[in-house]
Protein backbone atom coordinates (compact mmCIF):
# COMPACT_ATOMS: atom_id res chain seq x y z
CA UNK A 1 0.00 0.00 0.00
CA UNK A 2 0.74 3.47 -0.98
CA UNK A 3 -0.15 6.75 0.86
CA UNK A 4 0.13 9.85 -0.19
CA UNK A 5 -0.30 12.94 1.54
CA UNK A 6 1.08 16.71 -0.55
CA UNK A 7 4.59 15.70 -1.44
CA UNK A 8 5.77 13.59 0.65
CA UNK A 9 4.98 9.16 -0.36
CA UNK A 10 4.98 6.58 2.51
CA UNK A 11 4.84 3.07 1.96
CA UNK A 12 2.42 0.99 4.26
CA UNK A 13 1.43 -2.67 5.35
CA UNK A 14 -2.10 -3.20 5.89
CA UNK A 15 -3.30 -6.76 7.04
CA UNK A 16 -7.09 -7.44 8.25
CA UNK A 17 -8.94 -10.82 9.48
CA UNK A 18 -12.81 -10.88 9.50
CA UNK A 19 -15.32 -13.45 11.00
CA UNK A 20 -18.65 -13.68 11.53
CA UNK A 21 -20.57 -14.96 13.82
CA UNK A 22 -24.80 -16.12 14.79
CA UNK A 23 -25.48 -17.15 11.35
CA UNK A 24 -24.07 -13.45 9.91
CA UNK A 25 -25.68 -11.26 11.81
CA UNK A 26 -22.28 -10.51 14.04
CA UNK A 27 -19.19 -9.44 11.99
CA UNK A 28 -15.85 -9.20 14.07
CA UNK A 29 -12.34 -7.71 12.49
CA UNK A 30 -9.07 -6.46 13.02
CA UNK A 31 -6.65 -4.12 11.71
CA UNK A 32 -3.34 -3.93 12.08
CA UNK A 33 -1.94 -0.52 9.94
CA UNK A 34 1.85 -0.63 9.95
CA UNK A 35 4.44 2.28 8.14
CA UNK A 36 7.72 0.35 6.27
CA UNK A 37 9.69 2.84 5.64
CA UNK A 38 8.56 5.84 7.67
CA UNK A 39 9.68 5.03 11.35
CA UNK A 40 6.99 6.44 12.33
CA UNK A 41 8.32 9.80 11.72
CA UNK A 42 5.59 11.17 10.21
CA UNK A 43 2.56 11.68 12.26
CA UNK A 44 -0.10 11.43 9.33
CA UNK A 45 0.89 7.65 9.53
CA UNK A 46 1.90 6.07 12.49
CA UNK A 47 1.42 2.45 13.25
CA UNK A 48 -2.48 1.68 13.91
CA UNK A 49 -4.21 -1.24 15.76
CA UNK A 50 -7.84 -1.51 15.09
CA UNK A 51 -10.77 -3.79 16.73
CA UNK A 52 -14.45 -3.43 16.06
CA UNK A 53 -17.86 -5.68 15.74
CA UNK A 54 -20.47 -4.78 13.52
CA UNK A 55 -23.61 -6.19 14.47
CA UNK A 56 -27.13 -6.70 12.47
CA UNK A 57 -30.31 -5.27 14.55
CA UNK A 58 -32.59 -5.56 11.34
CA UNK A 59 -32.01 -6.08 7.69
CA UNK A 60 -31.57 -2.46 6.66
CA UNK A 61 -29.94 -1.07 9.99
CA UNK A 62 -26.27 -2.41 11.44
CA UNK A 63 -24.93 -1.28 14.80
CA UNK A 64 -21.23 -0.69 14.61
CA UNK A 65 -18.12 -0.31 17.19
CA UNK A 66 -14.27 0.03 17.27
CA UNK A 67 -11.59 0.82 19.63
CA UNK A 68 -8.23 2.76 17.63
CA UNK A 69 -5.46 2.42 19.10
CA UNK A 70 -2.19 4.82 17.50
CA UNK A 71 1.43 4.58 18.57
CA UNK A 72 3.97 7.37 16.74
CA UNK A 73 7.06 9.10 17.57
CA UNK A 74 4.95 12.55 18.26
CA UNK A 75 2.08 11.24 20.34
CA UNK A 76 -0.29 8.05 20.89
CA UNK A 77 -3.66 8.15 20.51
CA UNK A 78 -6.35 6.18 20.88
CA UNK A 79 -10.28 6.43 19.51
CA UNK A 80 -13.52 4.91 20.51
CA UNK A 81 -16.23 5.47 17.61
CA UNK A 82 -19.46 3.67 17.93
CA UNK A 83 -22.90 4.56 15.21
CA UNK A 84 -25.40 3.05 12.97
CA UNK A 85 -25.16 2.54 9.79
CA UNK A 86 -28.34 1.95 7.27
CA UNK A 87 -29.73 1.35 4.00
CA UNK A 88 -32.91 2.56 4.07
CA UNK A 89 -34.08 2.51 0.44
CA UNK A 90 -32.67 0.67 -2.65
CA UNK A 91 -29.06 2.42 -3.48
CA UNK A 92 -29.31 4.36 -0.31
CA UNK A 93 -26.40 4.38 2.52
CA UNK A 94 -26.80 6.89 5.70
CA UNK A 95 -24.50 6.25 8.54
CA UNK A 96 -23.81 8.21 11.63
CA UNK A 97 -21.08 7.93 14.65
CA UNK A 98 -19.72 9.22 17.67
CA UNK A 99 -16.28 9.21 18.16
CA UNK A 100 -13.92 10.37 21.19
CA UNK A 101 -10.30 10.17 20.87
CA UNK A 102 -7.78 10.57 23.60
CA UNK A 103 -4.07 11.87 23.02
CA UNK A 104 -1.16 14.07 25.54
CA UNK A 105 -2.56 16.88 23.29
CA UNK A 106 -6.04 16.54 25.21
CA UNK A 107 -9.40 14.84 24.22
CA UNK A 108 -12.11 15.55 22.14
CA UNK A 109 -15.50 14.06 20.97
CA UNK A 110 -16.92 14.30 17.45
CA UNK A 111 -20.23 13.68 15.80
CA UNK A 112 -20.25 12.33 12.08
CA UNK A 113 -22.92 12.13 9.23
CA UNK A 114 -22.85 10.48 5.99
CA UNK A 115 -25.09 9.96 3.36
CA UNK A 116 -24.62 8.80 -0.23
CA UNK A 117 -27.06 7.51 -3.02
CA UNK A 118 -26.34 5.39 -6.16
CA UNK A 119 -28.66 5.60 -9.15
CA UNK A 120 -28.56 3.40 -12.00
CA UNK A 121 -29.52 5.06 -14.78
CA UNK A 122 -29.16 2.49 -17.51
CA UNK A 123 -27.19 -0.66 -18.32
CA UNK A 124 -24.45 1.58 -19.09
CA UNK A 125 -25.28 4.68 -16.53
CA UNK A 126 -24.44 4.86 -13.17
CA UNK A 127 -24.70 7.57 -10.91
CA UNK A 128 -23.60 8.45 -7.25
CA UNK A 129 -23.94 11.38 -4.45
CA UNK A 130 -23.39 12.34 -1.30
CA UNK A 131 -22.88 14.99 1.96
CA UNK A 132 -20.87 14.20 4.99
CA UNK A 133 -20.34 16.45 7.92
CA UNK A 134 -18.18 16.26 10.73
CA UNK A 135 -18.94 18.71 14.25
CA UNK A 136 -16.71 18.68 17.26
CA UNK A 137 -18.68 18.35 20.37
CA UNK A 138 -16.32 18.58 22.58
CA UNK A 139 -12.40 19.40 23.13
CA UNK A 140 -10.38 19.80 26.03
CA UNK A 141 -6.94 20.44 26.98
CA UNK A 142 -3.58 20.20 24.68
CA UNK A 143 -2.16 22.89 22.81
CA UNK A 144 -2.77 21.20 19.31
CA UNK A 145 -6.30 19.83 18.36
CA UNK A 146 -6.52 16.11 18.04
CA UNK A 147 -7.30 15.23 14.50
CA UNK A 148 -10.89 14.66 13.95
CA UNK A 149 -10.70 12.97 10.42
CA UNK A 150 -14.08 11.09 9.56
CA UNK A 151 -11.84 7.84 7.71
CA UNK A 152 -8.85 7.60 10.26
CA UNK A 153 -7.17 4.94 7.73
CA UNK A 154 -7.42 7.52 4.90
CA UNK A 155 -4.45 10.47 5.12
CA UNK A 156 -6.31 14.15 3.88
CA UNK A 157 -5.45 15.23 0.51
CA UNK A 158 -4.02 18.13 2.05
CA UNK A 159 -3.78 20.95 4.45
CA UNK A 160 -4.83 19.98 8.59
CA UNK A 161 -6.81 17.71 9.08
CA UNK A 162 -8.48 18.76 11.94
CA UNK A 163 -11.62 20.68 12.46
CA UNK A 164 -15.11 20.40 11.27
CA UNK A 165 -16.41 19.94 8.03
CA UNK A 166 -18.87 19.50 5.57
CA UNK A 167 -18.52 17.97 2.39
CA UNK A 168 -20.70 16.93 -1.01
CA UNK A 169 -19.43 14.57 -3.79
CA UNK A 170 -20.83 13.46 -7.35
CA UNK A 171 -19.69 11.01 -9.33
CA UNK A 172 -20.99 9.05 -12.50
CA UNK A 173 -20.04 6.12 -14.50
CA UNK A 174 -20.46 5.26 -18.04
CA UNK A 175 -19.73 1.64 -19.42
CA UNK A 176 -20.08 -0.08 -22.20
CA UNK A 177 -18.46 -3.84 -23.35
CA UNK A 178 -15.01 -2.58 -24.36
CA UNK A 179 -14.61 0.31 -22.56
CA UNK A 180 -15.29 2.73 -19.00
CA UNK A 181 -15.81 6.46 -17.98
CA UNK A 182 -15.48 7.36 -14.54
CA UNK A 183 -15.49 10.95 -13.35
CA UNK A 184 -15.92 12.22 -9.74
CA UNK A 185 -16.23 15.86 -8.20
CA UNK A 186 -15.83 16.37 -4.42
CA UNK A 187 -16.34 20.01 -1.95
CA UNK A 188 -15.42 20.89 1.20
CA UNK A 189 -15.53 23.66 3.56
CA UNK A 190 -13.89 23.43 6.72
CA UNK A 191 -13.05 24.82 9.75
CA UNK A 192 -9.19 25.14 8.55
CA UNK A 193 -9.47 25.10 4.98
CA UNK A 194 -11.33 25.06 2.26
CA UNK A 195 -10.71 21.98 -0.59
CA UNK A 196 -12.17 21.01 -4.12
CA UNK A 197 -11.23 17.89 -6.02
CA UNK A 198 -11.76 16.43 -9.72
CA UNK A 199 -10.72 12.82 -10.65
CA UNK A 200 -11.84 11.48 -14.23
CA UNK A 201 -10.63 8.05 -16.14
CA UNK A 202 -11.01 6.54 -19.15
CA UNK A 203 -10.15 2.72 -20.21
CA UNK A 204 -10.63 0.84 -23.36
CA UNK A 205 -10.01 -2.84 -24.32
CA UNK A 206 -8.51 -1.96 -28.04
CA UNK A 207 -8.99 -6.45 -28.84
CA UNK A 208 -7.85 -8.95 -26.36
CA UNK A 209 -4.90 -8.39 -24.56
CA UNK A 210 -4.35 -4.66 -25.31
CA UNK A 211 -5.25 -1.92 -23.42
CA UNK A 212 -5.05 2.08 -23.24
CA UNK A 213 -6.13 4.27 -19.80
CA UNK A 214 -5.97 7.62 -19.00
CA UNK A 215 -6.30 9.63 -14.95
CA UNK A 216 -6.76 13.30 -14.62
CA UNK A 217 -6.21 13.92 -10.75
CA UNK A 218 -7.30 17.53 -9.71
CA UNK A 219 -6.77 18.55 -6.61
CA UNK A 220 -6.81 22.42 -4.62
CA UNK A 221 -6.87 23.52 -1.12
CA UNK A 222 -6.97 27.18 0.56
CA UNK A 223 -6.39 27.97 4.00
CA UNK A 224 -5.23 31.44 5.78
CA UNK A 225 -2.17 32.94 3.97
CA UNK A 226 -1.72 29.67 1.69
CA UNK A 227 -2.76 27.87 -1.24
CA UNK A 228 -2.33 24.50 -3.21
CA UNK A 229 -2.92 23.37 -6.59
CA UNK A 230 -1.73 19.86 -7.35
CA UNK A 231 -2.87 17.79 -10.47
CA UNK A 232 -1.57 15.14 -12.63
CA UNK A 233 -2.70 13.64 -15.80
CA UNK A 234 -1.73 9.83 -16.76
CA UNK A 235 -1.96 7.69 -20.13
CA UNK A 236 -0.86 4.10 -19.80
CA UNK A 237 -1.07 1.43 -22.70
CA UNK A 238 -0.77 -2.30 -21.49
CA UNK A 239 0.26 -4.90 -24.45
CA UNK A 240 0.14 -8.87 -23.39
CA UNK A 241 -2.29 -11.16 -25.35
CA UNK A 242 -1.81 -14.87 -24.59
CA UNK A 243 -0.32 -15.68 -27.97
CA UNK A 244 2.44 -13.32 -27.69
CA UNK A 245 5.81 -13.42 -25.88
CA UNK A 246 6.36 -10.25 -25.46
CA UNK A 247 4.48 -8.08 -22.70
CA UNK A 248 4.78 -4.34 -22.64
CA UNK A 249 3.75 -2.05 -19.68
CA UNK A 250 3.75 2.01 -20.57
CA UNK A 251 3.06 4.73 -18.23
CA UNK A 252 3.26 8.60 -19.22
CA UNK A 253 2.43 11.47 -16.24
CA UNK A 254 2.38 14.71 -16.03
CA UNK A 255 2.86 16.05 -12.84
CA UNK A 256 2.23 20.07 -11.35
CA UNK A 257 2.32 21.09 -8.06
CA UNK A 258 1.54 25.06 -7.29
CA UNK A 259 1.98 26.23 -3.27
CA UNK A 260 1.76 29.60 -2.32
CA UNK A 261 2.19 30.72 0.96
CA UNK A 262 3.39 34.22 3.35
CA UNK A 263 4.53 35.58 -0.40
CA UNK A 264 6.49 32.78 -1.42
CA UNK A 265 5.87 30.64 -4.05
CA UNK A 266 7.26 27.53 -5.56
CA UNK A 267 6.10 25.64 -8.66
CA UNK A 268 7.10 22.06 -10.00
CA UNK A 269 6.21 20.60 -12.88
CA UNK A 270 7.53 17.04 -13.94
CA UNK A 271 7.07 14.42 -16.79
CA UNK A 272 7.86 11.12 -16.06
CA UNK A 273 7.36 8.24 -18.45
CA UNK A 274 8.06 4.14 -17.34
CA UNK A 275 8.31 1.84 -20.16
CA UNK A 276 8.23 -1.87 -19.11
CA UNK A 277 8.96 -4.82 -21.59
CA UNK A 278 9.17 -8.59 -21.06
CA UNK A 279 10.11 -11.24 -23.32
CA UNK A 280 9.73 -15.42 -22.96
CA UNK A 281 12.89 -16.23 -24.38
CA UNK A 282 11.70 -19.96 -23.75
CA UNK A 283 9.63 -22.28 -21.69
CA UNK A 284 11.77 -21.22 -18.68
CA UNK A 285 13.56 -18.08 -19.19
CA UNK A 286 11.93 -14.54 -19.36
CA UNK A 287 14.09 -11.32 -19.93
CA UNK A 288 12.73 -7.84 -18.82
CA UNK A 289 13.57 -4.92 -19.80
CA UNK A 290 13.07 -1.30 -18.57
CA UNK A 291 13.76 2.42 -19.71
CA UNK A 292 12.25 5.22 -17.94
CA UNK A 293 13.14 9.09 -17.94
CA UNK A 294 12.07 12.10 -16.24
CA UNK A 295 12.20 15.65 -17.04
CA UNK A 296 11.86 18.42 -14.09
CA UNK A 297 10.99 22.02 -14.01
CA UNK A 298 10.72 23.63 -10.83
CA UNK A 299 10.25 27.69 -10.14
CA UNK A 300 11.01 29.13 -7.20
CA UNK A 301 10.34 32.46 -6.43
CA UNK A 302 10.94 32.95 -10.21
CA UNK A 303 14.28 31.13 -10.48
CA UNK A 304 13.96 28.11 -12.70
CA UNK A 305 15.62 24.97 -12.24
CA UNK A 306 15.54 22.29 -14.68
CA UNK A 307 16.98 18.39 -14.60
CA UNK A 308 16.35 15.20 -16.62
CA UNK A 309 17.10 11.92 -15.09
CA UNK A 310 16.92 8.23 -16.57
CA UNK A 311 17.05 4.68 -15.94
CA UNK A 312 17.95 1.93 -17.89
CA UNK A 313 17.30 -1.88 -16.15
CA UNK A 314 16.76 -5.91 -17.28
CA UNK A 315 16.41 -8.66 -15.30
CA UNK A 316 16.52 -12.21 -16.63
CA UNK A 317 14.55 -14.90 -14.56
CA UNK A 318 14.96 -19.09 -14.95
CA UNK A 319 12.48 -21.38 -13.41
CA UNK A 320 14.08 -24.18 -11.77
CA UNK A 321 10.76 -25.98 -11.41
CA UNK A 322 7.23 -25.53 -11.84
CA UNK A 323 7.21 -23.16 -8.37
CA UNK A 324 10.80 -22.23 -7.93
CA UNK A 325 12.45 -18.91 -10.12
CA UNK A 326 16.03 -17.35 -10.01
CA UNK A 327 16.54 -14.20 -10.94
CA UNK A 328 19.41 -11.70 -12.03
CA UNK A 329 18.72 -7.75 -12.22
CA UNK A 330 21.00 -4.52 -13.01
CA UNK A 331 20.03 -1.16 -13.33
CA UNK A 332 22.20 2.29 -14.45
CA UNK A 333 20.61 6.04 -13.34
CA UNK A 334 22.02 8.74 -14.61
CA UNK A 335 21.34 12.26 -14.02
CA UNK A 336 22.25 14.31 -16.48
CA UNK A 337 22.84 17.87 -15.63
CA UNK A 338 24.44 16.72 -12.59
CA UNK A 339 26.83 14.38 -14.21
CA UNK A 340 26.06 11.95 -12.08
CA UNK A 341 25.81 7.68 -12.60
CA UNK A 342 24.86 4.89 -9.93
CA UNK A 343 24.28 1.72 -10.10
CA UNK A 344 22.07 -1.00 -8.70
CA UNK A 345 22.81 -4.85 -9.38
CA UNK A 346 21.28 -8.18 -7.38
CA UNK A 347 20.15 -11.53 -6.77
CA UNK A 348 16.47 -12.88 -6.22
CA UNK A 349 15.05 -16.47 -5.67
CA UNK A 350 10.74 -16.23 -5.95
CA UNK A 351 8.24 -19.13 -5.14
CA UNK A 352 4.84 -19.79 -6.71
CA UNK A 353 2.80 -20.72 -3.03
CA UNK A 354 -0.38 -20.81 -5.21
CA UNK A 355 -2.07 -20.06 -8.49
CA UNK A 356 -1.29 -17.00 -9.26
CA UNK A 357 0.37 -15.92 -6.43
CA UNK A 358 4.30 -15.46 -6.09
CA UNK A 359 6.38 -14.62 -3.33
CA UNK A 360 10.41 -13.35 -4.07
CA UNK A 361 13.20 -12.44 -2.18
CA UNK A 362 16.37 -10.59 -3.27
CA UNK A 363 19.43 -8.63 -2.51
CA UNK A 364 21.00 -5.68 -4.11
CA UNK A 365 24.73 -5.44 -3.58
CA UNK A 366 24.53 -2.00 -5.10
CA UNK A 367 21.16 -0.01 -5.04
CA UNK A 368 19.76 3.11 -6.36
CA UNK A 369 16.26 5.21 -5.88
CA UNK A 370 13.83 7.00 -7.46
CA UNK A 371 10.58 7.32 -6.20
CA UNK A 372 9.16 8.32 -9.99
CA UNK A 373 10.27 5.26 -11.52
CA UNK A 374 8.53 1.46 -11.20
CA UNK A 375 10.09 -1.23 -8.99
CA UNK A 376 11.86 1.50 -7.27
CA UNK A 377 11.35 -0.40 -4.09
CA UNK A 378 13.62 -2.87 -4.99
CA UNK A 379 16.87 -1.42 -6.52
CA UNK A 380 17.78 0.14 -3.35
CA UNK A 381 21.06 -1.74 -1.81
CA UNK A 382 19.92 -4.82 0.86
CA UNK A 383 17.17 -7.09 0.62
CA UNK A 384 13.46 -6.87 -0.37
CA UNK A 385 10.46 -8.89 -0.25
CA UNK A 386 7.76 -8.75 -3.44
CA UNK A 387 4.88 -10.19 -3.18
CA UNK A 388 2.66 -10.72 -6.92
CA UNK A 389 -0.97 -11.79 -7.02
CA UNK A 390 -3.28 -12.30 -10.20
CA UNK A 391 -6.53 -12.31 -9.43
CA UNK A 392 -9.79 -14.48 -10.51
CA UNK A 393 -13.05 -15.75 -8.69
CA UNK A 394 -10.79 -18.71 -7.32
CA UNK A 395 -7.07 -17.45 -6.27
CA UNK A 396 -7.98 -15.98 -2.96
CA UNK A 397 -9.90 -19.17 -1.97
CA UNK A 398 -6.50 -21.27 -3.19
CA UNK A 399 -4.63 -18.91 -1.02
CA UNK A 400 -6.20 -19.07 1.95
CA UNK A 401 -6.60 -23.11 1.71
CA UNK A 402 -2.90 -23.84 1.74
Amino acid sequence: MVAVCGTPESHLAQVTTRRNFLDGRLAARATIDAPLDTGNNEEAHPTRVSVGRDYDLSEPVRLRAEQEFSLGDAQDTQTTRVGLAATPWEGGEASTSVQSTGAESGEAMFANFGLRQVWTASDNWTFDFGVDRSQTLRRDGGSRPVSDQVNPNAAPVRGNEAGDFSAIFAGANFRTDVSESVGRVELREGESDDQWAFIGGYKRDLRDGVVVASLLDLRSTESAGASHLDGRLGVGFAYRPESSRWAILNKLELVSRENSSAGFDTTARKVVNNLNASYKVDEVTQVSLQYAFKYVLDTIDGEEYRGYTDLIGAEARRSLSSRWVVGFNASVLNSRNAGVTDFAYGVSVGHQFATNAWASVGYNFEGIEDNDFDESDYTTKGVYLKVRFKFDQNSARQIFRR
